[in-house]
């Protein structure tokens, strides 16, 4: 390994903690009271302020002329896919596909289509059985987690149904002797139904509501696909842009973008559309959550907006990293950022109570997990060549 490639693994192991972090801030802004969507465009500023200043503090030119729109129009549908594969995750949850399902989907589609892409058009930067090792690692840690939050989940509702059942018989050995013959007293043979008993006429109801349930978790199985697939390509067209695999910028006669600024214009296109979609969708809301404005959000109180800026602060520093990184050591192994669930569980665990109360089924599947990540950061940090 050169030592560009060292210091591009370096540079990847930082974007690795700040892609993890990054959520943990931003659901910290939720719990503080942040609405969703008023976070976002938060978190989507900040990404766009730090990009800019990193354009103008690296010197690089920021113009493009005619013949090198190729290359930040190919920057510039990178930041969209992104944008895309955040939104398709949030409205695939909405939907009532599991947190479970959706983030394996998506990791996996990310992973595998993002370096096998990256590794066709930079073999010569990556030694393919390390490389790929590495992936089946990532896939393996992936399902691994899957199989950790559906156990927790599954021991969490064990719990809660225990708890029910003991209060339930808890109220049964506390009603009076009496209360059993109160329906025989108010109308023996009486036809109105009981509670928890499930009539002819709601039966219907109960089958429709069964079916717009099934339909609207199958749409968003597509939704989260769609999503994995956009989360897939955008680092191969970060990748085109600035290193011009294809051509298609030197043969109009021009030069691709360095990367601070491709990642200006990545980001001028990720913050875009993410205003666009939150602004349609605060004037459009999902089914339950509440309808906002552009006014309101401004005059909204601060209660969780640090927390929703620094997350973008954070997001930026770790895409940035990512891109520089992968020019450094090859865009196929800088897909080992993808391993930032290490770090995000770390999070969830210390500042967010996730797995709480779990078993030791579950830590040994997390530690599992674990140790899976970290062979593939290895394998694929040992692939650099």
């Amino acid at each position: 390994m050169s030592d560009g490639g060292s210091l591009g693994i370096g540079v990847l192991l930082l974007s690795l903690v700040a892609l993890g972090s990054w959520p943990a801030l931003l659901d910290l802004a939720f719990l503080r009271g942040r609405p969703p969507s008023h976070a976002y465009l938060d978190y989507a500023t900040a990404v766009l302020q730090v990009a800019t200043s990193f354009a103008l503090a690296s010197g690089q030119p920021l113009s493009v002329s005619s013949e090198s729109w190729a290359s930040a129009g190919l920057a510039a549908v990178g930041g969209c896919l992104l944008m895309l594969g955040n939104l398709s995750m949030q409205r695939a949850l909405l939907l009532g596909v599991p947190l479970t399902i959706v983030l394996p989907l998506q990791g996996s589609l990310t992973v595998v289509l993002g370096t096998s892409i990256n590794y066709v058009l930079q073999p010569e930067r990556s030694e393919p059985r390390r490389l790929f090792a590495g992936v089946a690692a990532f896939l393996v840690a992936i399902a691994l987690s899957a199989t950790a939050h559906v156990a927790h989940e599954r021991q969490a509702a064990n719990r809660r149904e225990r708890r029910r059942r003991r209060k339930r018989q808890h109220a049964a050995s506390c009603r009076p002797c009496c209360g059993a013959q109160a329906p025989l007293v108010n109308g023996a043979g009486s036809s109105t139904p009981q509670a928890g008993e499930l009539t002819i006429e709601s039966a219907p109801a109960a089958d429709a509501a069964t079916t717009t349930a099934t339909a609207n978790a199958t749409t968003g199985l597509f939704v989260a696909a769609a999503g994995g697939l956009c989360f897939g390509f955008f680092s191969p067209c970060f990748n085109l842009a600035v290193n011009d695999e294809l051509g298609w910028v030197r043969q109009s006669g021009g030069a691709p973008l360095k990367v601070f600024a491709a990642n200006l214009y990545f980001c001028v296109a990720f913050a875009l559309s993410a205003w666009a979609a939150n602004l349609a969708l605060m004037r459009w809301p999902p089914p339950g959550t509440q309808r906002s404005s552009l006014s309101e959000y401004a005059s909204s109180p601060s209660d969780g907006r640090w927390l929703a800026l620094l997350s973008g602060v954070v997001c930026a520093i770790g895409n940035a990293a990512q891109f520089v990184g992968g020019d450094m050591a090859g865009f196929a192994s800088a897909d080992l950022v993808q391993a930032f669930p290490i770090v995000g569980t770390v999070w969830g665990v210390a500042c967010l109570g996730e797995f709480r109360k779990a078993s030791s089924r579950v830590y040994v599947l997390l530690a599992a997990m674990y140790g899976a990540f970290l062979s593939a950061v290895a394998l694929l940090a040992w692939s650099v060549r």
